[in-house]
């Protein structure tokens, strides 16, 4: 397909160019892909191009090389090792080495990811003073042909370049044309210079016959012809130059498009880009077709047998079809403005316009689509446009006023089913009126299949009932419930296509089969489609998909602008007779499915691998460190045709044998563990051609940890650590042992403290002070009463500072005994209740010593003493529940607020330490028992909200006393 396998070649001076004529029939187009700079290419102006035996597509710009796979442009320029970024002339040999000819007048090759020059490879030096260098050709594997205007160079693979024909050229002469030759040649080169043939051996050239031709760059010569020697063939416009395979030329491209011949008659077949300069024009490996120009980039055509119509050339949106129908041999279209197009794709086209109903209409927007054409049994049409809906026969028969109708579907043998931006309803065929509304919001779709009418909504799915018109909303699937846009029937099956969520059947009212990205379809976007026999047909914003109904398991066909469609926005499809319409923004497209290609490649291409030591080429071993073990591979896909949709598939067995797949060409294993792995990658495109699996053997030595003398001196290390350990935990629990007898000497110095806080001075003073009293005042009685609980008091707290706990028996003793003597004190202003709720009978329950008396204190200094209303009373609870021992303090006190303001009135020569030092032994309590005591006080507050006293709780897991049976 590139320069080694020309028939003939002319190099000219390029002159302007001539308007030449097209054999394609008017308004219709071949679908070009255009690449300019803005995709990537290197230069807009493509002085030549290639394809080598990997697959990848070469292009020779005025600014530097570039290659493409499909998908990706890379560009290489001087800073790559390029003699000069214009190159004028590429030609890919059978070793996989692309060669380069510079403006320079120098010559160098790529292989392998690099560029060699003259600079790092001496064997291909080649002298500027030669002159520029017109042609390449390769006779043999390894040997190179290099011709200028005045010498012909020969280099063989791992020899220098030498001069040939030094002799036999006349410097005033010019070689005009190479190529194979005739027949008996064999494989031996021909030259045409000027007037004479000569032929190529292995070390000279030999003069085969005299030739002559005719001037002119208009004029193709070329190889036996029906035992014409020297046949020709004149193009229309000076040929820049030819191309062609198997020995005979079969593209010419000139200053004003490319030809493309028949290789066995030399008669053109057609004409391709008329009005541009085409530099080179080349069929590739998978039968797309490329042409080169001079400043207008690269074009692609994917298949020359898909046309496109395009009857409005001056206003090029109204070519878009929103609507396709048939009747015979002629080819409806819906268009812009009210009009439709009938054609029969051969001698022309006749537009019709129905811009003069608009008046009657109330949607009256100039654009008014037709949006759809349903072909009627007697051989009419209802043609629904966004203004109104007409029934037509190659004349208008009636017209009903119906706002953006959407579709149109058939009810009965008397009536239509219509969706609109209204609502759905039914026309009558004969009266023409509408009869009935089934849906009276805004529909996009409406069908009837058995008993039910299925209406597409922005919300979803409706099924409404044809006898009772009962409706409701389908949502079997989540697909269901989004915006729906295209309904059909086909073998009592319902298709819907959906806007954001894929395809979905329903069969007997019941989901049979759902498709999306996730398995296969070009885009979850559907916008329209079409069953036909055992496929489907989905219309996309990314071209069209074609499902096989009969083999689930088949690999979807896609038709997208890479490959075939001129533009991927799908608005309409229709099948006739094997071939295929779609209606788009460029107009309406149709081909025949039968005479496409079939054939694409898929060849998996490793650009690079990382690992920590460095960036390597594709090899098949990788040895990395135990701590160096990162491996990064980057590769591509060469797949033309699938124009870059392609997935990856791979796995690292040792490591996960499980094949996972990726849309990047970038896969990173950040830590390899040690131990021998195998990295696995294969790639599929679009048409589902799966590449060969690449593998990579990856080897990953033991760390030097677990090598056995690393492990023997770490034991003596472990054994010595171990001893060490053991001292130190012993150390430990020393240290805590000492620490907890700190905590508990802390414990019984705050527990003396908290008796002694009870039996501060001055309430023993008080005490005595009213014992006097009473003797003054001759109360002997109550004196000796007093008298007897206060001995009674002070021995018990004697006799409680020598133990931890008490039961809680004594703990009420106490309790009430200093209550009595506080009552007595305060001249019995106030009363105490002590509910035990039978737990005093109960021996086993103990209280932590002295824990309740300070709040009992509390309640009577602050909340007794201050109380103004009434006597006072103070009401101590105690109750269990579960295993817990619950103890609460109530008095009618004024409250903590009320008694602190009058506190702090006041001259307080003693201040109790009782409160304090319980909370602080109830903190060290809690740090060392698992079992919590919890201490809660609160305001009690009346009906009318103010505060009625206080009240303290305290809550503690049961203490009980084990004794000795």
């Amino acid at each position: 397909i590139c320069a080694s396998m020309w028939v003939s070649r002319i190099i000219i001076f390029l002159i302007c160019s001539i308007g030449a004529n097209s054999i394609i029939g008017y308004s219709q187009s071949f679908n070009y892909l255009h690449y300019t700079t803005r995709d990537g290419l290197g230069g807009s102006t493509v002085y030549d191009m290639c394809q080598d035996n990997l697959g990848f597509i070469w292009f020779a710009t005025n600014n530097g090389l570039t290659r493409f796979d499909g998908k990706n442009f890379k560009n290489f320029t001087v800073n790559d090792g390029l003699p000069d970024n214009e190159v004028l002339r590429i030609y890919p040999d059978s070793m996989g080495r692309v060669w380069i000819a510079s403006f320079k007048n120098e010559l160098a090759y790529y292989e392998n990811g690099k560029i060699h020059n003259k600079f790092n490879t001496k064997e291909i030096e080649y002298n500027p003073s030669f002159g520029r260098i017109l042609d390449l050709i390769e006779m043999r594997a390894g040997t190179i042909w290099v011709f200028t205007s005045k010498y012909l160079f020969k280099y063989k693979y791992g020899d220098s370049l030498r001069l040939h024909l030094q002799n036999e050229i006349n410097p005033n002469r010019i070689i005009t044309q190479i190529g194979v030759g005739p027949s008996w040649f064999g494989e031996k080169l021909p030259l045409l210079i000027n007037d004479s043939i000569f032929y190529i051996t292995d070390e000279r050239a030999i003069f085969y016959k005299k030739f002559v031709s005719f001037s002119g760059q208009k004029l193709l010569y070329g190889p036996p012809v029906k035992d014409i020697d020297t046949p020709f063939i004149i193009v229309d416009h000076d040929i820049v130059a030819t191309s062609g395979k198997g020995g005979r030329a079969y593209f010419v491209s000139t200053i004003s498009g490319a030809v493309e011949l028949d290789t066995l008659t030399y008669k053109p077949i057609n004409r391709f880009l008329p009005g541009k300069v085409v530099t080179r024009a080349i069929i590739d490996k998978e039968g797309d077709y490329w042409f080169s120009t001079l400043g207008d980039g690269v074009f692609k055509l994917a298949n020359k047998e898909v046309l496109t119509f395009k009857p409005f050339a001056q206003e090029e949106y109204l070519n878009e079809v929103f609507s396709i129908a048939s009747a015979g041999k002629k080819i409806y279209t819906g268009n812009f403005k009210s009009k439709m197009i009938e054609s029969d794709m051969k001698s022309g086209y006749k537009p019709f316009s129905f811009s003069s109903f608009l008046p009657m209409a109330d949607n009256r927007l100039a654009t008014n689509r037709l949006n759809a054409i349903f072909s009627l049994p007697n051989g009419k049409f209802l043609l629904g446009f966004d203004a109104f809906l007409i029934k037509w026969s190659g004349k208008v028969n009636n017209v009903l006023p119906v706002t953006a109708i959407k579709s149109i579907a058939s009810d009965d043998h008397e009536h239509a089913l219509i969706a609109t931006g209204l609502g759905v309803i039914r026309v009558n065929l004969n009266s023409f009126k509408a009869t009935d509304t089934i849906w009276q919001t805004r529909s996009t779709s409406a069908v009837r299949l058995g008993n039910t009418y299925y209406v597409g909504t922005l919300n979803g799915l409706i099924e409404v009932d044809v006898n009772t018109r009962k409706s409701k909303g389908v949502t079997q699937h989540p697909s269901l419930v989004r915006r729906i846009t295209d309904l059909k029937t086909s073998d009592n099956s319902l298709w819907v296509a959906t806007s954001d969520s894929g395809i979905v059947q329903l069969t007997n009212g019941k989901v049979v089969r759902t498709f999306s990205e996730s398995n296969g379809l070009n885009s979850n976007i559907c916008r329209v489609i079409y069953p036909y026999e055992k496929s489907l047909w989905i219309g996309t914003n990314k071209g069209i998909c074609k499902l096989d109904l009969l083999n689930p398991l088949a690999f979807p066909v896609k038709y997208d602008s890479y490959n075939l469609l001129p533009s991927d926005m799908i608005n309409a499809i229709f099948i006739k007779n094997g071939t295929i319409y779609v209606g788009s923004p460029a107009g309406l497209t149709y081909f025949q499915e039968e005479k496409l290609p079939s054939f694409s490649i898929c060849k998996l291409y490793i650009q690079s691998i990382r690992t920590e030591s460095g960036i390597f080429s594709d090899r098949d071993t990788f040895h990395l460190g135990n701590s160096a073990n990162q491996f990064e591979v980057y590769f591509s896909a060469i797949s033309i045709k699938s124009s870059g949709e392609v997935t990856f598939y791979y796995r690292m067995t040792g490591l996960d044998n499980h094949w996972r797949n990726t849309k990047s060409e970038l896969i990173t294993y950040s830590s390899i563990p040690s131990g021998d792995y195998q990295f696995e990658i294969y790639a599929v495109n679009k048409f589902g051609v799966k590449s060969e699996t690449r593998k990579i053997n990856i080897f990953v030595p033991l760390p030097y940890w677990k090598e056995p003398v690393f492990w023997i001196i770490v034991s003596l290390i472990i054994v010595g650590l171990s001893v060490w350990t053991f001292k130190f935990k012993e150390k430990q629990i020393r240290n805590k042992l000492d620490a907890q007898n700190q905590v508990e000497k802390q414990l019984a110095s705050l527990e003396q403290k908290a008796i002694q806080a009870q039996m501060n001075p001055h309430f023993i003073f008080n005490s005595l002070n009213s014992i006097q009293q009473y003797i003054l005042t001759n109360n002997v009685e109550d004196a000796n009463r007093y008298l007897s609980i206060f001995a009674a008091l002070i021995r018990e707290t004697l006799e409680n500072s020598s133990s931890g706990k008490i039961s809680l028996n004594r703990e009420i003793g106490y309790i009430t005994k200093y209550l009595e003597l506080e009552r007595m004190r305060f001249g019995n202003t106030f009363d105490f209740i002590i509910n035990a709720n039978g737990l005093e009978l109960d021996t086993k329950i103990e209280f932590p010593v002295m824990l309740v008396q300070p709040y009992v204190e509390n309640a009577v200094r602050h909340g007794m003493r201050y109380t103004t209303e009434g006597k006072g009373m103070i009401q101590i609870d105690f109750w269990r529940e579960n295993n817990h021992i619950f103890c609460r303090i109530k008095d009618n006190g004024p409250g903590r607020a009320e008694s602190f303001r009058i506190k702090s009135k006041q001259h307080i020569e003693y201040q109790s330490q009782g409160m304090n030092l319980t909370q602080r032994r109830v903190d060290i309590l809690n740090t060392i028992f698992e079992e919590k005591i919890l201490i809660e006080v609160k305001d009690i507050i009346n009906e009318k909200g103010g505060v009625a006293g206080t009240e303290v709780q305290l809550t503690l897991t049961q203490i009980t006393h084990e004794t000795d049976d």
